[in-house]
């Protein structure tokens, strides 16, 4: 993240949304992520924000990331996967649907919000962000 922010520079901000939902990998404490989050160099404000820990999934999910898994089609962990046919039905971090993308792991997955507002994609680990951001402005 910091070298997109680097390249980037005020034409991107980051905003991390930590949750225990994923193999509960997430750190213990707000403090504790956020010491992990420093120590990785995750931007500052206003290049880079960092939630509290919290739901991504559920109906308890945060707003914002409800949101913007509606608006690219990303569903919960388990759910069933619409419209996929079969065997692309799992909803899960290894989900590989051809007819969508979704952040499925925390760390890794990236939504993309184009300068609009509007959720313009989902970004996997692999994906060039990079290229996925230029795209966008």
């Amino acid at each position: 993240m910091a070298s997109l922010s680097e390249k980037f520079g005020d034409k991107l901000a980051i905003l991390a949304f930590p949750s225990g939902e994923f193999g509960g990998q997430e750190l213990a404490t707000d403090k504790e992520i956020a010491e992990f989050a420093e120590s990785k160099d995750f931007p500052k404000p206003p290049r880079g924000f960092l939630f509290t820990k919290g739901k991504v999934n559920g109906d308890d999910a945060r707003s914002a990331w409800k949101f913007m898994k509606e608006q690219t089609g990303a569903a919960d962990p388990g759910e069933t996967c619409k419209p996929c046919p079969p065997p692309y039905h799992r909803r899960d971090h290894r989900h590989q649907c051809p007819n969508q993308t979704l952040p499925g792991w925390n760390f890794k997955g990236k939504f993309l919000v184009a300068p609009d507002g509007t959720v313009s994609d989902a970004a996997n680990e692999g994906d060039s962000l990079a290229t996925a951001i230029d795209e966008l402005m």
